[in-house]
């Protein structure tokens, strides 16, 4: 949970920050995709790396970043689209539907928001189960006899 509410609180506050109307619903969104994230990627990914022994806060700050931003890269891959035209600070991204070159450099550039927010979220996912950890008696793992 803390994994999803630490960016939504911070894009809350960025908004807030900016005096834009929308903040309480843009983080809401956030909240509810950073959830879906942590869940469906993040708890994986974190189990993987305690498995390997590399749950350091390094490691999942890394992991956090890859895990924001590889799936949006990988859905936001630049697509031919007949008839459509796009340009963006007056770079044409797409023109008559095939998109440009510029398109291929600035493609890499839209994600880096959901990998700072991945980040966040993983630190504070590090942060909450290192101090749910920290309270947990610890047993000795036994193996098959």
């Amino acid at each position: 949970m803390a994994s999803a509410l630490a960016p939504a609180f911070l894009v809350w506050i960025l908004l807030l920050f900016l005096e834009k109307d929308s903040a309480r619903n843009v983080a809401i969104l956030v909240f509810l995709f950073a959830l879906v994230f942590a869940c469906v990627l993040g708890v994986p990914t974190a189990w993987w790396l305690r498995r390997k022994g590399w749950f350091r806060l390094h490691w999942m700050a890394l992991a956090g970043a890859a895990v924001g931003y590889v799936p949006i890269l990988i859905a936001s891959i630049p697509r031919d689209r007949p008839g459509v035209s796009s340009s963006v600070n007056g770079v044409d991204l797409m023109v008559d539907g095939k998109v440009t070159p510029a398109a291929w450099l600035h493609w890499p550039m839209d994600p880096w928001p959901f990998a700072l927010a991945g980040f966040i979220g993983a630190i504070a996912f590090y942060g909450v189960y290192r101090a749910i950890a920290r309270d947990m008696p610890t047993a000795p793992v036994q193996g098959p006899q």
